[in-house]
């Protein structure tokens, strides 16, 4: 996971966005995956969950993945 980015426009509404890495021969499913971080964001007040899947590739370091 990288570029978690968490702001409130108006200090009551919170909007959330971040990127996943997913390993597309894991054995967990990408939608269950994008499932499971929504429901973690909402669980911490996140009103807006944005969240964006990648593959990962290669030796994925978080910075190029």
């Amino acid at each position: 996971m990288h570029d978690l980015h968490v702001w409130s426009i108006d200090g009551t509404y919170n909007i959330g966005s971040l990127h996943a890495v997913v390993d597309p021969n894991g054995k967990h499913a990408e939608a269950d995956v994008l499932l499971s971080i929504v429901k973690l964001m909402e669980k911490h007040t996140i009103q807006h969950p944005t969240v964006q899947l990648e593959e990962r590739k290669g030796n994925c370091k978080l910075i190029a993945c």
